[in-house]
């Protein structure tokens, strides 16, 4: 969890970096995302023929009909357009876009559903959890994220939310809120 929270906060530093349009600023931002990468690890960059060596083991392997491990998003158009995430190589995806087309409700029922397959982490550089999990709820129940954040939710939608909640607590899923992540 420690390694999550370390490589969101360079990443955090490499977007900040991105935004200011200091090109000097981002080389140094993506070395130490580098560093931290590696660091997991231990290992440093390796020789291109290596990674050569290593995909046609699995793409023969593969051709033996071994087991391909690949984690569905829930998005099945998506999924194919992937071929699914492979779990053991390690995916970071990155959104982005405008202010409201919809990244966060996208990536967290992403997420969500992938847990279900594999622990994993949510990492928001602009939105607090609190509001993260109002947007999550408001998928997984149809009622409006204003109303949540402004209390205007009746007793038959609190017990809905509180439903919801409950059925999360198994999954294995960890959020890290942006306000502990200083860049």
């Amino acid at each position: 969890k420690a390694y999550f929270v370390e490589l969101s906060e360079k990443i955090g530093k490499v977007a900040q970096a991105i935004s200011s349009g200091d090109g000097v600023l981002v080389d140094q931002a993506l070395e130490k995302l580098s560093k931290t990468a590696r660091g997991v690890g231990g290992k440093d960059m390796q020789h291109v023929s290596e990674w050569a060596e290593l995909a046609l083991e699995t793409i023969e392997s593969r051709m033996n009909r071994e087991e391909v491990p690949v984690l569905k998003t829930g998005l099945r158009d998506f999924d194919d357009r992937i071929e699914g995430l492979d779990p053991n190589e390690g995916t970071l995806i990155l959104l982005c876009g405008e202010p409201g087309a919809g990244k966060t409700i996208l990536w967290s029922q992403m997420c969500f559903h992938m847990a279900t397959q594999k622990p994993g982490g949510l990492f928001s550089l602009e939105m607090k959890s609190r509001r993260m999990m109002y947007r999550a709820f408001s998928s997984m129940t149809d009622i409006s994220s204003w109303k949540m954040r402004k209390g205007f939710v009746n007793q038959n939608e609190l017990s809905s939310l509180v439903q919801e909640a409950d059925n999360l607590k198994d999954l294995p899923l960890y959020v890290a809120d942006p306000g502990h992540l200083d860049t």
